[in-house]
């Protein structure tokens, strides 16, 4: 694999160069956005980035050759518009592939992981019926604000039954105070919330059209043709390292095998 990988990525820069264009230069410093919604990316107490994201990428630019990662943290609403206005280069935060954000004129790397959606509820909400589908129940929802699982339940459901906020956090306030009967994430975030307060919560993956897998990437700008090849042939040599592997299963996500085409976007 590390033999393919490097012929693959020899034969990358040899094509460059013989159509007559030189690569450009990597960049000294990368400037990459993340959120805070573990385990994909967050920040922990001491103030370091972390998450499945963003240890991933500090291997894949180090493999690239740059010296400097600048780090911003932004609510997960603000990725996107960041990216396209030239603040960040890179997205680090478990971002889903969609049809949408594809059309947005954003490219999606090679996928790193994939993820069911579920659904997080207080063990005191008497509103809720497990074992009854969710489509047959008079429910209020609470989502992050930009999120997949935002757009999936405004094609479901009323306006009046969701409520869209900006975080992790806030999203477990609204299910505090009975704003929200279920919490709507992929499963991975959920189970760290219930991993640290198991007697509050419990969680189940979502059912009829809830029920969704998700597949994650690094997102670039897709006119930035350069560094997209650069970062696939990168990532590709570090996602197949046994501990990158081992970092997924524990964080309850898998890995998805697709072919290395390193200077295309991944799409659906």
């Amino acid at each position: 694999m590390l033999i393919s990988t490097v012929i693959r990525l020899c034969f990358l820069i040899a094509v460059t160069m013989l159509s007559g264009c030189k690569p450009d230069p990597a960049p000294a410093t990368l400037t990459i956005g993340y959120t805070h919604e573990p385990p994909y990316s967050y920040i922990d107490e001491a103030g370091k980035v972390k998450g499945i994201y963003p240890d991933v990428a500090r291997q894949v630019v180090q493999q690239m050759g740059i010296d400097k990662v600048k780090w911003v943290l932004l609510s997960f609403d603000k990725l996107i518009p960041a990216l396209i206005n030239n603040r960040i280069d890179v997205i680090a935060a478990g971002m889903a592939v969609t049809q949408s954000r594809i059309e947005q004129n954003l490219c999606f790397s090679m996928p790193l992981s994939q993820s069911d959606t579920a659904v997080l509820w207080r063990n005191d909400n008497q509103n809720y019926v497990p074992q009854t589908p969710i489509a047959s129940q008079d429910l209020q929802f609470v989502v992050i604000n930009g999120s997949s699982e935002e757009s999936i339940l405004q094609q479901h459901h009323q306006s009046g039954s969701l409520l869209s906020v900006e975080d992790i956090r806030l999203s477990l306030l609204a299910l505090k105070s009975g704003r929200a009967d279920l919490l709507v994430m992929t499963r991975p975030t959920l189970m760290k919330v219930l991993h640290e307060t198991p007697e509050r919560y419990q969680i189940k993956n979502g059912d009829g059209f809830l029920q969704n897998r998700q597949i994650s990437a690094f997102v670039i700008k897709k006119q930035n043709t350069g560094l997209v090849a650069r970062w696939n042939a990168a990532q590709s040599f570090i996602s197949h390292q046994q501990d990158v592997k081992m970092a997924l299963h524990q964080a309850g996500m898998s890995t998805v095998d697709t072919a290395s085409d390193y200077d295309r976007c991944y799409t659906l």
